[in-house]
């Protein structure tokens, strides 16, 4: 099990735990954060402590019902206020913190997300601002949101999908990574796409030949949008439309 998995098991635990009415449980990750702390000389609050020895921030049944977005009674926390009213009224601050983690934990769950995208799903749950970078700072300190993590698996995906070296910077860009930072995307751009790339995106038009009236046009266009370069997209249209014609000669 890799670190991100086990941060992830001991939160689900320690959610487990509180809706029980128990103490959420020290795992080995957090007391090992403790002990980091402690060698360095490094003073700890009230507060990171309880994030530390409980990762999700959470300390009796009330927290865990902001946590999972519920009332005892199953209706969300707060009303028709949701996680916005759990981030807003008094001693309302900490709810918004287990509210927030436990959307993040669900999140990465499922799937890899950078920094940026957790913000964006946050804010779109309405959780405040100050809220969403707090709980998100946390969730890169527990291992469980790495943004160079999240990029080079990205790369990976989008080579393989097909996908040209200008559309992964700019997807890179999207979520506020400098692709320069990537060591996947360097070493593809520099080193495999200058031989690759062409080849790819024939291989790309023979499979899916475009339908359109001006398929030189269309060829082109959809190279583009796939993030190939100009340059690129030219010659693989050209070598494209070459092997139509001898095709069409052929037959």
């Amino acid at each position: 099990m890799d670190d991100k998995q086990a941060v992830l098991e001991q939160l689900r635990a320690s959610m487990r735990a509180i809706e029980r009415g128990e103490r959420a449980p020290v795992g080995v990750q957090a007391k090992q954060a403790v002990r980091k702390k402690q060698a360095a000389g490094i003073g700890a609050d009230a507060s990171e402590a309880a994030w530390d020895l409980e990762p999700v921030g959470l300390g009796g049944t009330g927290a865990a019902d902001a946590a999972l977005g519920r009332t005892r009674s199953g209706k969300g926390a707060g009303g028709r206020g949701g996680h916005a009213a759990c981030a807003g009224r008094g001693g309302g601050q900490e709810k918004g913190h287990d509210a927030a983690m436990s959307k993040i934990v669900r999140l990465v769950n499922h799937r890899e997300h950078s920094t940026r995208s957790l913000k964006k799903r946050l804010l779109q749950a309405s959780f405040d601002e100050t809220v969403a970078d707090a709980a998100i700072r946390r969730a890169v300190e527990l291992g469980l949101v790495d943004d160079a993590r999240y990029a080079n698996i990205l790369v990976s995906s989008r080579i393989s999908q097909g996908k040209g070296c200008q559309g992964i910077a700019r997807e890179l860009l999207d979520n506020h990574i400098d692709p320069e930072t990537v060591s996947a995307f360097v070493e593809y751009r520099d080193e495999v796409a200058p031989q690759r790339e062409a080849d790819q995106a024939v291989e790309l038009l023979r499979k899916r030949p475009p339908k359109a009236k001006n398929q030189r046009d269309a060829a082109y266009r959809r190279l583009r949008q796939k993030g190939y370069d100009n340059a690129t997209a030219i010659e693989a249209v050209n070598r494209w439309m070459d092997e139509a014609r001898e095709e069409a000669c052929r037959s």
